[in-house]
């Protein structure tokens, strides 16, 4: 496979639904913040700038495939500024126009954020501020795009999966503590579950201490 026509670090990838791959954004060998985002066909192996930009240059941000299959939404990173609380909707059909609508605080998005979405169509993405701090933001992109709930802040440690159950509860997991936690549709906490800690091997010390 070819290279890169830009070197670039801290960039994001997405896979598309036409089997292409789409990497965007991150920084180049000057440490310049990047706008600009490439394709690759993974049959010929052939890297191609598209078109259109980032509207605000950014690395370490996130990139999540939207279910309509052509909008990529770009959420948070770093911008000249820093930590940044923006958001766009990127997407390498320019034919279909999107907004996207900022989360209200700033934000440093992590690779591993979770995303979901629910039966009503809101999306609920999970992020590391930049204090470290967890923080689950609830999106509806339905009609004009708003950040419409935020939760998580009682949650102790980044936020690695989130899915939606029948009922629309979300359930949060946590990989350092190694805890899962339900969430209702309003972002209510229903309930934690932990793994249990290990037992003392009582066997092994009464043989060992007759």
């Amino acid at each position: 496979m070819a290279a890169l026509n830009r070197a670039r670090t801290l960039a994001t990838v997405t896979w598309l639904t036409n089997g292409k791959v789409l990497v965007a954004g991150g920084y180049d060998e000057a440490r310049t913040l990047l706008g600009s985002a490439e394709i690759v066909d993974p049959t010929s192996g052939t890297w191609t700038a598209t078109d259109d930009r980032l509207s605000i240059p950014r690395a370490a941000h996130t990139a999540t495939r939207l279910a309509n299959g052509i909008g990529v939404l770009i959420t948070g990173g770093i911008d000249a500024l820093g930590p940044t609380a923006s958001t766009e909707i990127f997407h390498p059909v320019p034919e279909i126009p999107y907004e996207a609508a900022p989360p209200p605080v700033a934000l440093m998005g992590r690779p591993t954020a979770a995303i979901a979405t629910n039966s009503k169509g809101h999306l609920f993405h999970a992020f590391v501020l930049a204090d470290g701090r967890p923080r689950i933001f609830a999106y509806d992109f339905r009609q004009s795009p708003s950040v419409i709930n935020e939760f998580g802040r009682e949650l102790n440690g980044e936020v690695h999966a989130v899915r939606i159950d029948k009922d629309d509860n979300l359930w949060a997991v946590i990989t350092e503590t190694n805890t899962i936690v339900k969430f209702s549709p309003e972002g209510h906490g229903l309930l934690l579950l932990f793994k249990p800690p290990e037992p003392p091997d009582v066997v092994d010390d009464a043989l060992s201490n007759p």
